[in-house]
């Protein structure tokens, strides 16, 4: 008996060498290998989930792409915005909203990612030249140029002198910080 399975073990050794294994490519992936996006479509910013999804926005036109990890299905789930105006970063949270930075339309957005409606949109820079933030940093000023609060907040201590030099801007003036402070 002991030679029997001794014997059968050799002989299911030598089967597992001695048998090719089958080439890589015979079996599908199990994941799309490409996404294919819409004509005109220029990706910038991901955000991945609730599920298996992913977002793309677009540069050329705000668009927001969904598209399925699993399957590679995508549809567009927010149209072109008008005027036109990027999307770039995202982050989803787990209520299927969508977070859109819009890049140097100096714009935020919030949209439902069920629907496709933008939920709400912030105006961060209003100025004619970029200005960003809350007190509306020139881009001219570098790194100092932030819509970061925080950052944004340092740019203008360290522009006045520590407090001691600055004139009211257009946020100020306009009235436009009420309620976003």
């Amino acid at each position: 008996m002991r030679f029997r399975t001794l014997t059968s073990a050799a002989i299911v050794a030598a089967a597992l060498v001695l048998v090719p294994a089958a080439p890589a490519g015979a079996h599908p992936p199990a994941f799309p290998t490409t996404l294919d996006l819409p004509v005109g479509f220029r990706p910038e910013g991901i955000a991945i989930g609730p599920g298996p999804f992913a977002y793309f926005g677009s540069l050329a036109d705000g668009r927001i792409l969904r598209v399925n990890l699993a399957t590679g299905d995508s549809r567009v789930v927010s149209d072109p915005l008008v005027p036109a105006r990027p999307s770039v970063g995202l982050k989803s949270d787990q209520r299927s909203r969508l977070y859109v930075a819009g890049g140097n339309a100096g714009t935020g957005r919030v949209v439902d990612i069920r629907s496709g409606k933008v939920l709400t949109e912030y105006q961060f820079a209003t100025g004619t030249v970029g200005e960003r933030g809350y007190w509306q940093i020139n881009p001219v000023n570098g790194a100092l140029s932030t819509y970061g609060a925080l950052g944004n907040a340092h740019a203008a201590v360290v522009m006045s002198g520590n407090g001691a030099n600055w004139s009211p801007w257009t946020t100020f003036t306009s009235g436009a910080y009420a309620g976003r402070c």
